[in-house]
Order: C-alpha cells, then sequence, then structure tokens
C-alpha cells in the first residue's frame, strides 16, 4: 500500500483500519520494527496501554487510554510485541498486562495477537533482530498466537507452581536411582504421558504388605492392579470380619474403583502406600460423577477417601496433568503440616504429527476415515477416539454398510461390559498382536488408563469430538492412548456444551459464589419440607476453607473454560505436549452428511427395537444387575427397558414408545411439565434427594441440591405458567410482558435455566424456546381479525393439541401410578436428570 509522503500519516493510519500494528514498549523497539516495514507504536510500559484509575487517582474499570483507543477500530490487526523475560516474577507481571491490554483491545473488536519467543534468542524484539536478524522478527510477527490460544497457553504453562522437591529431565522415570524419597507423607509426580510413571510406581510398592490403590475406572483398576502386582477387589472375596481374601489367603494389596470406597475399611489398611494414578481424574470422578452419587452416597464416599488419605502411611499420587488444586485440596485433607513431596519431570516424549482439520462440522473427517478404510494395508489398523457414544456408533454402521468385509470392534458405554471390548481394554497390545481388527473405535470408556504401546500397527489414530463431554485433557488422553508417534487426524467442535451445571463462570471463586447463591435460594423454597437438622447442617456448611467445594468450584471453572474454546483449547494443549500440529481449513462434505444422517436414522430405529426386545425385568432384577462390575449390552438394553415402562406407566413398550422419549429427552422434559404443574413433585423430589445424602450422617455436598424447584419457580415468576392453557391463543403483542420479564432477569435464566437471552432474539423466540423446555409444541394459523390490531396479518399461537395431549396422558398415568402405591416399584416418582457432569457414565 502506498503511504502518503506528505500530510498526518497517524491520521491516514486511522482511515485504514485494515493496516496491522505492532504495540511494543519502549521507542528503541518501535523504531527497529519501522525499519523492517511494520507500523509500530510504542507504549511507555506494558501497562501503558490502558488506565486503571481517573484524573483523581480513583480506580475506576480498566479502558484504553485515547491514543490507543483512536487506533483500535473493529477488524484492525494487532500485534503485541512485549519483552520476553526470563525472570518468573517479571514474566508474570507482563502477561497480566498482556491479558488485560489483549483483552481491552479485543473488546474493541480488534483481532489480537501475540508475538513470542525464547528469551535467550532476545529480551527485547530489538535484541531479536541483533541475535537472530530480520528473519527472526519477521517469523516472531508471523508465528503471533491468538489472544485466546495464548491465554491458553499460559494457563498450562501456570497450572503447576508448587516448588519441585525433585526436578527431573528422564525419558523413563523407572530407570531413574532416586535416594531418600520419604516414607511418610505425599508423594506426587508430574511427568508427562508416556515416561514410566505407573513402573516407577511400582518399584516404590513392590515389597510393600499393605497398598491400596484408588481409580476411577473399572478396567484402568484392573489393568494399574495387575502392574502394580495388586489384587482387585472385584476378584477377592470378603470374610465377615471384612478381610479380603484370594486363594491363597489374606491380602492387604488391593485396587478398587473409588465408587466402592466404602468396601475398604481405613483402620485396615492403616499405614499402607495409598497410590492414586490419574489423580485429577481420580477426585474429578468422585466429586461429579452421577455413579458416586448413586443413593445419595457421594458425602460418605468423600469422609471415607479422606480417612484413607489420613491412615495412609505414604499417599502416592500421579498425573500427567498435575495441577496446583488437587495438591492443595490432597494437602488439606491430609491434615499434617509435612510439606508435599513433588517430583517433577520435564522430560518431553517425542511428539506425534497431528492434521488438524477446521471445518464447520465432522462431515469432513468422516469422509476422510471412509476413504482411508478403503486403502488400508492388510495388518494395519485405524484407531478412532470420539466423546460421542452416537457418533461411535454411527460411524461403525457406515463402514459396516461400506465395507462388510472390514473387522470393527466398537467400545462405548453400551458395550463395554462385552467380552471382547473387556479383554481390549485390559490387554490391548495382546490383542493387536492378533491382527483380529481393521478398526477400533472407542468412545470416552478409553479416554484413560489403556496403554497401547504396540508398534507397527496402529496406521493413524483419528480423533472426532462434539463437545459433549470431554475436555481438552481428556482428549488429549484419549489421542494419547495410542504411544507411537504415528499420524492423528483430529477435528473438533469449536466450543462444547458440556458446561457445568452450576454456571458457566470461567473463575473459580465466582463459580463458588454462584453455588452458595443457589444453594441457599433452594433452601429458602423448600425450608417448610426440610428437616430441621437438615436445614443446620447447610446453614453450618464451611464455604471459606472445605477442600472439596473449593476443589468441585476449580474443576468446574476449568470445565467451563475448556467448552468455551474447545477447538482452541485442544489444538494449543496438543501442541504445548510436544506435538507437531498442521491446520487445514476444510468445508463440509455433503455426502458425508448424509450418509451419517441415515445412519443415525437406521441407528434410531435399530436400538429401539433391540430396547423392545430386551428381557423383561422386575425391580428386584434391575437392582441385583445395578450391584455388577459390568453389564453386558443386553443387560443393559433390559434395563433401560424397564426404566422406560416404569417411567410412561407402560404395560408393554412399543418401538414407537422409545422412539418418542428420544434417548431421554422426552423424560426431562416431561419432569419440567411435571415440576410446572404440580409444584408439591418438584419440592418433595429436593427434599428426597437431600435426605438420602444426610441419611449417610456425612453431611451434604451443595452441588448435588436439586435445581428443580429453583427452575421451577423461576418459570412461574416469568410467567411461563399461563401458558399451559390448551384453550389459550395469543400473538406477538401478547408475549411483550413476559418477554420484557425474561430479559430484565436475563443473568438469572441464563444460570438457572441454561438460556442466553441476546438482542437478537424476538419475544416469540424468547418464550416459545423457553417453553420448548417443558416438552410443549407450539401450533398457529394466520389471522387479520386479532383484536385489536384490524386488518394485521398476524400468527395467533396455541398449544399443538395433540402433542399436549400426549403429555397429559402420561402424567396422569404417572399421578395414578404414585396415587396406587407407596412403595415403589421402578424408577421413583420424580429424577432429575443429573447427567450433566462428571465422566460419562456408566464407569468402565
Amino acid at each position: 500500500m502506498e503511504v502518503p509522503e506528505s500530510g498526518d500519516f497517524w491520521g491516514w493510519l486511522t482511515l485504514h483500519s485494515e493496516i496491522p500494528i505492532v504495540w511494543t514498549e519502549g521507542g528503541k523497539k518501535a523504531l527497529c520494527l519501522l525499519s523492517l516495514g511494520y507500523v509500530a507504536i510504542a507504549l511507555y510500559g506494558v501497562n501503558g496501554g490502558y488506565r486503571t484509575k481517573d484524573e483523581l487517582g480513583h480506580p475506576t474499570a480498566p479502558e484504553l487510554i485515547p491514543d490507543v483507543a483512536r487506533f483500535a477500530v473493529p477488524d484492525r490487526p494487532v500485534i503485541l510485541a512485549f519483552d520476553q523475560d526470563s525472570t518468573t516474577d517479571t514474566r508474570s507481571k507482563v502477561s497480566k498486562a498482556l491479558a488485560r491490554f489483549g483483552g481491552l483491545l479485543a473488546k474493541a473488536e480488534c483481532t489480537v495477537t501475540i508475538a513470542h519467543w525464547q528469551p535467550e534468542h532476545g529480551k527485547g524484539i530489538d535484541d531479536l533482530r541483533v541475535l537472530g536478524g530480520a528473519d527472526a522478527v519477521h517469523q516472531a510477527i508471523a508465528q503471533a498466537m491468538p489472544l485466546e490460544q495464548w491465554r491458553i497457553q499460559q494457563w498450562l504453562e501456570n497450572r503447576l507452581t508448587w516448588t519441585a522437591a525433585l526436578q527431573l529431565h528422564a525419558a523413563d522415570l523407572s530407570t531413574v536411582q532416586l535416594d531418600e524419597l520419604p516414607e511418610h507423607g505425599i508423594l506426587a509426580i508430574a511427568a508427562p504421558k508416556a515416561t514410566g510413571k505407573t513402573k516407577f510406581i511400582h518399584h516404590q510398592v513392590a515389597d510393600l504388605k499393605k497398598v491400596l490403590s484408588a481409580t476411577h475406572r473399572v478396567a484402568l483398576g484392573r489393568n494399574l492392579s495387575r502392574r502394580l502386582g495388586l489384587d482387585w477387589r472385584g476378584d477377592l472375596d470378603k470374610t465377615p470380619d471384612g478381610r479380603f481374601i484370594t486363594g491363597c489367603g489374606y491380602t492387604l494389596r488391593v485396587g478398587f474403583c473409588v465408587d466402592s470406597l466404602l468396601a475398604i475399611n481405613p483402620e485396615q489398611f492403616r499405614g499402607c502406600d495409598l497410590v492414586i494414578d490419574e489423580v485429577c481424574q481420580v477426585l474429578r470422578h468422585l466429586l461429579t460423577s452421577t455413579t458416586t452419587n448413586q443413593d445419595g452416597k457421594r458425602p460418605a464416599l468423600l469422609a471415607r477417601f479422606r480417612a484413607l488419605i489420613q491412615a495412609a502411611r505414604r499417599v502416592i499420587v500421579a498425573d500427567a496433568d498435575l495441577d496446583n488444586a488437587a495438591l492443595h485440596c490432597l494437602r488439606d485433607l491430609r491434615g499434617d503440616e509435612q510439606p508435599v513431596f513433588l517430583i517433577r519431570n520435564d522430560y518431553q516424549p517425542q511428539g506425534y504429527p497431528v492434521r488438524f482439520i477446521e471445518a464447520p462440522d465432522r462431515t469432513s473427517i468422516t469422509a476422510d476415515l471412509l476413504t482411508e478404510m478403503e486403502s488400508l494395508p492388510d495388518g494395519q489398523v485405524l484407531m478412532v477416539a470420539t466423546d460421542s457414544k452416537q457418533v461411535s456408533k454411527a460411524i461403525a454402521r457406515l463402514i459396516q454398510q461400506q465395507y462388510p468385509d472390514k473387522r470393527f470392534l466398537l467400545i462405548n458405554a453400551e458395550t463395554s461390559g462385552g467380552e471382547a471390548e473387556r479383554t481390549f481394554v485390559e490387554t490391548p497390545d495382546i490383542v493387536l498382536a492378533q491382527r483380529e481388527y481393521d478398526i477400533i473405535l472407542c468412545s470416552p470408556s478409553v479416554a484413560t488408563g489403556v496403554s497401547i504401546e504396540a508398534t507397527g500397527v496402529i496406521a493413524k489414530v483419528y480423533g472426532i469430538f462434539t463437545g459433549g463431554s470431554s475436555t481438552d485433557a481428556d482428549i488429549a488422553q484419549a489421542l494419547g492412548r495410542v504411544r507411537e508417534p504415528v499420524e492423528r487426524i483430529v477435528w473438533c467442535a469449536q466450543r462444547g456444551f458440556n458446561f457445568s451445571k452450576i454456571s458457566r463462570s470461567i473463575n473459580a471463586l465466582e463459580l463458588k459464589n454462584h453455588l452458595q447463591q443457589r444453594t441457599s435460594a433452594v433452601v429458602s423454597l423448600i425450608r417448610s419440607s426440610l428437616r430441621e437438622d437438615i436445614q443446620d447442617e447447610i446453614a453450618q456448611y464451611d464455604w471459606q476453607s472445605d477442600p472439596w467445594v473449593n476443589l468441585f468450584c476449580h474443576m468446574e471453572a476449568e470445565r467451563n473454560r475448556s467448552m468455551l474454546s474447545l477447538r482452541d483449547a485442544v489444538r494449543v494443549r496438543l501442541q504445548h505436549e510436544g506435538n507437531s500440529v498442521s491446520v487445514e481449513e476444510r468445508t463440509a462434505d455433503p455426502a458425508a452428511r448424509l450418509l451419517l444422517q441415515q445412519a443415525r436414522e437406521e441407528l434410531k430405529q435399530m436400538d429401539a427395537e433391540a430396547i423392545v426386545g430386551a428381557e423383561d425385568l422386575i425391580y428386584a432384577q434391575v437392582l441385583a444387575l445395578q450391584q455388577k462390575e459390568n453389564l453386558s449390552p443386553d443387560e443393559q438394553r433390559a434395563i433401560a427397558k424397564f426404566q422406560l415402562k416404569e417411567f410412561y406407566g407402560l404395560e408393554a413398550l412399543t418401538v414407537e414408545d422409545v422412539l418418542w422419549d428420544n434417548h431421554g429427552r422426552r423424560r426431562q422434559a416431561l419432569l419440567n411439565l411435571e415440576a410446572q404443574l404440580f409444584p408439591d413433585v418438584a419440592r418433595d423430589g429436593t427434599v428426597k434427594a437431600l435426605e438420602k445424602q444426610a441419611s449417610w450422617n456425612q453431611g451434604v455436598c451443595p452441588w448435588d441440591l436439586s435445581g428443580v424447584e429453583l427452575r421451577r419457580k423461576l418459570r412461574q415468576t416469568l410467567g411461563l405458567n399461563a401458558f399451559l392453557d390448551p384453550n389459550l391463543e395469543w400473538t406477538k403483542y401478547d408475549l411483550c410482558a413476559c418477554a420484557s420479564k425474561i430479559r430484565e432477569q436475563a443473568a438469572l435464566v441464563r444460570h438457572v435455566l441454561n438460556f442466553t437471552v441476546t438482542d437478537k432474539v424476538s419475544d416469540v423466540q424468547i418464550v416459545h424456546q423457553l417453553l420448548s423446555q417443558l416438552g410443549i409444541k407450539v401450533a398457529f394459523r394466520w389471522s387479520r381479525s386479532t383484536p385489536g390490531h384490524p386488518d394485521e396479518k398476524l400468527r395467533v399461537y396455541r398449544l399443538d393439541a395433540t402433542h399436549w395431549q400426549a403429555l397429559i396422558t402420561v402424567i396422569d398415568r404417572r399421578r395414578t401410578r404414585w396415587q396406587q402405591t407407596t412403595e415403589p416399584t421402578g424408577s421413583p416418582p420424580f429424577q432429575e436428570d443429573q447427567n450433566q457432569a462428571g465422566d460419562p457414565d456408566p464407569v468402565v
């Protein structure tokens, strides 16, 4: 672009928002950049681009200074090229300034990127030119990281700042001779994947009499127990006095899943070594999984876990993603003053090449996968990791249709109880050596705990992630199960949707505040039905220092952070872990979309037919099956059939009934509608859930408190109940008052009803979408004779009569059954869908 030789250059620049500006600190650095052809502007220090005080020195909200604001126009590319300091304190200050300045520029709709280079190549960008030449500067500017990706990178680098007792750089920890490791307290190991953490732990506990290993998945636990030389609890008998026994005698070397913590007596294992591999995921499972709150037992499990932490002589924890929050929690649970002994291994294993596909949906990568199947060499295997059971089933269906000669193994929540699937999870290398499969598809069941070390067998690993359950850490774990550095082809949704059920805040303190407010609001609504001792329990809850609530809020905030920018988070994490990531911009594939749609429809029909054809069970049989460690696909379908019949009050189940249920979505909507029509149901359900937890005499977990009564009350306050009248008709004008209330309470609606109100959404859309949460469908007719609006052609709305009658018929049938019995014969009258957080269930 030609720059005018006369006139006001800066005034001319303000008119050209397409010209990038590089902001740096100090005139010398700006002159250096100007000499290389960049438009550069110098700031008086890293905080010089914005102000946080007014003219009188009073604190104000941060804002750009006028000299910066004039250039900060929408779509302007801006690069921040601040110094790369080597000292920790200075780096921290610069990072905070970059985050704030970059955030203000982004708020002004600029396109913000952060230039970075290694400190040893020069502190400032002028030093970089001296040491590396002009090419080094051009490279730093060209590779500047988008602000959001830079923020993710900063979080990854600062998640563990605990002072390490031992700093290592070892490819295999098990080969390192370490003397004088502590025999008491907490021994923590932070090391990348595939660096021998488990083998190192085995050396530590091999000769000990008392060892416990706590895991969050059965398959992981069995595998880990075998590698550590322990007995798996599910394979052991128990004596009347609670001791574990094998065929050879008593054993005090036991591995177990934390769901069964109550089977472990801390006194029997006092003085043991307690091993917790993948500790962050174990803690998350304890705090958020639905299985660990079955029968309200979460408080009891947390209390027993704390007792084991305190009874153990030494607690050995390991995780590639170990962070400060987990260590703080463990130290607080331990309750002694002994410092955590942290071993930090900074070795970076050989990474793998990643072809990162950026496309609007998964159709493009699905087309690539199908093409790859056609040319797959004999003896080679494709591995597919996904975060969705339905995606794994759809891909398996496509392969079955298009390549009937190809052999596949599908491992997801429905199939994981099968013999072939369990065998692969427990001994993957042996199965791969037998060359029985051409493609292996895995849902989150194989995200952790499975180490595939076979070489020359896996050709490529595909990753297809929709954002329905896994965070970026989970996704990286799933892609890392294959240790050989073969190519990964990855597609990930731009944004996830498995947000915390508490709020979408990415700040742990703010999220805890939301949780506390939510708890107070719910308790105030149900106080008249709540036992006094439970009221006291909640009133005396230690919100400030309870380690469990602090860790829960941290984990939920991090989950939200991941979901907000899932694609960026996965990409940055893969790069951070030493992998070579190349990005491909792709469009959707219409042919693959059609194939996937057809496969999904066929699977719905097939699944429905399989459930209808499953065995009919009685309540006692269901209870017995739920105690089993693993359920076969047939057993899972039989339980699903029982639950459908019980919920809908049916004597016989048809395919149409299953399809109408829509994978449980209809049940959830009906529960919401039931709560609005019969407030006592919502209140009683909330109270009973609290009483279940309190019955264990270990307190309550506020985050498990049902929000159904709060949602019911808010919907009522907003005026939505008025539309639950099959005789009522309305137009857009009749919705103004209700929509106005909703807009006024937009923040509360977002937190409680998980619905975001924007100015772009019409009043009709707002009200009707909130009604759809109750399972309601709306019909309309055109009219020119609406009172008050003569001759205006308007849509006149009312409840869809046929659909409304179907909903009411189910609710009436359920009410009749509740009134006929006082003892449960199936699922309870009210049950809130809690599968909104935690690891995907069931536990595998």
